[in-house]
């Protein structure tokens, strides 16, 4: 798992989404048999796709997914949802920059929430340091996804910093 390339987490017959550490790296590695998927590192010339999913009949602009390809776009990973809003009056509208910066390339993807009403946005904000693999707020803690209003990244309340001009 500190090793690059190598692989973050790995995916049991029942669904079940381990992140592999240094602490339970043999113990998973011995438990490997044909029904689980090694989610490895991404190499260059990897595919990372993020998209809106927008529910069939709403217009509802809530869940940013993304699916990987390592075979050149022929076929795509299941997607995961990076970002998540369950409320159809809250909506998360990303900007997804992409920074390479020796050994790791960065993904920072920033987004403003427009659930206020008046004008106002909040401001949020997560990075990946393993091309979109795991995602961390701007303090570097790592978040779990899907990244929604309880996950912490939100960088500016526009609630709290609001001042009305008159």
């Amino acid at each position: 798992p500190e090793k690059y390339p190598g692989a973050n987490y790995v995916i049991d017959p029942q669904g079940r989404r381990i992140r592999l550490m240094e602490s339970n790296k043999e113990n998973i590695a011995n438990m490997l048999d044909i029904g689980w998927t090694v989610e490895r590192h991404l190499l260059d010339g990897d595919i990372v796709l993020f998209y809106r999913e927008t529910p069939a009949g709403t217009e509802a602009d809530n869940k940013h997914v993304r699916v990987i390809s390592t075979d050149n776009g022929s076929t795509f990973t299941d997607k995961i949802t990076v970002i998540d809003y369950t409320d159809d009056n809250k909506r998360a509208y990303p900007m997804i920059a992409y920074g390479y910066e020796e050994p790791t390339p960065y993904i920072h993807i920033c987004w403003v929430r427009d659930d206020v009403g008046d004008g106002r946005h909040d401001l949020f904000y997560a990075y990946s340091d393993d091309k979109g693999v795991t995602w961390k707020n701007a303090a570097g803690v790592e978040q779990s996804l899907p990244l929604n209003e309880d996950s912490d990244v939100l960088v500016y309340d526009s609630g709290s910093n609001y001042t009305e001009y008159a």
